[in-house]
């Protein structure tokens, strides 16, 4: 074999080497909907100085790209406001492509939308959006999608309490905040029927607060079951770098606390079993790396 053909192969194996170490998600949705405390859960923020941020590049009138690296495994994350928000200096087509162009292999999509929002009509911005994406990466891109529902901390569901015992009691608002939830997965749903032209979606719904505060009416917490789900839709090798990537963040005493799952009620137990596959995959992870270095 020539040099240069060895050459070759070895820049083709490198290069394989780099993509196969990266997670790589979109986050999208309107100005304001709470998008870079889900980027912050994700990447640990909390814990990884910004100085370790290896590129940074918001612009208003472009995709913002952040790409973090922690254990040799980088996790590319592009912010994208624009197919929601109405901006004149925005030229829409341009945006549509380059969008396209930057996120057409994403691993994930994280949907973020208000959960306070008391209408959703047809056409609203959300709704073309929706629509786009299903025209940018066609149908296929709502099975790798979840959906955020921001804010969910100061959530006001007193709508959905039990009309027949409205008293502000612990499990009332956990009812109400399960209702919520349950309405809102409906109307996602029927949007990307209607709006979206989309056949038989698959809905993904995560309710998500603050980072550093992950409880909620009813869970201990949010960021636990966001990591859930991402694991449920990422293919395994991208699992395993997701895993990787957040190895020092699984320590009872770090922001997941076993011991916090383990005190909620008998609702919670699916939860906390996934939780405990999760940390087992940790270990078998290790022990895999351990035999092969």
């Amino acid at each position: 074999m020539s040099d240069s053909l060895e050459t070759k192969l070895d820049g083709a194996t490198e290069v394989e080497s780099e993509q196969q170490k990266r997670i790589k998600i979109l986050i999208t949705g309107k100005s304001g909907n709470s998008k870079s405390v889900i980027i912050n859960g994700l990447a640990g923020k909390y814990m990884i100085e910004e100085r370790r941020i290896l590129e940074c590049k918001p612009r208003s009138d472009k995709l913002q790209h952040y790409v973090w690296e922690e254990r040799g495994i980088k996790l590319d994350v592009w912010s994208s406001p624009h197919l929601q928000d109405q901006d004149d200096r925005i030229s829409i087509p341009e945006y549509l492509q380059e969008l396209k162009e930057a996120c057409s292999d994403v691993h994930l999509i994280i949907y973020c939308i208000n959960m306070n929002l008391t209408r959703f009509l047809p056409g609203n911005p959300d709704a073309r959006a929706m629509d786009n994406l299903t025209k940018l990466f066609g149908e296929q891109c709502w099975e790798k999608t979840i959906f955020a529902l921001t804010f969910a901390n100061v959530a006001a569901v007193d709508r959905f309490a039990p009309e027949d015992d409205e008293s502000d009691t612990e499990e009332n608002r956990r009812v109400a905040f399960q209702k919520g939830i349950e309405v809102w997965q409906k109307i996602l749903t029927k949007v990307l029927i209607q709006e979206a032209k989309v056949t038989e979606p698959v809905v993904r719904v995560v309710p998500t607060g603050h980072y550093k505060k992950p409880a909620l009416p009813d869970r201990a917490s949010w960021l636990t079951d966001l990591f859930i789900e991402c694991g449920s839709i990422m293919p395994d090798e991208i699992k395993d770098n997701f895993i990787e990537f957040n190895q020092s963040r699984f320590k009872d005493e770090e922001l997941f606390s076993i011991e916090d799952i383990k005190g909620k009620k008998s609702h919670q137990q699916p939860i906390f079993v996934a939780w405990k596959n999760l940390k087992s995959k940790v270990k078998k992870f290790k022990k895999k790396k351990a035999i092969t270095s």
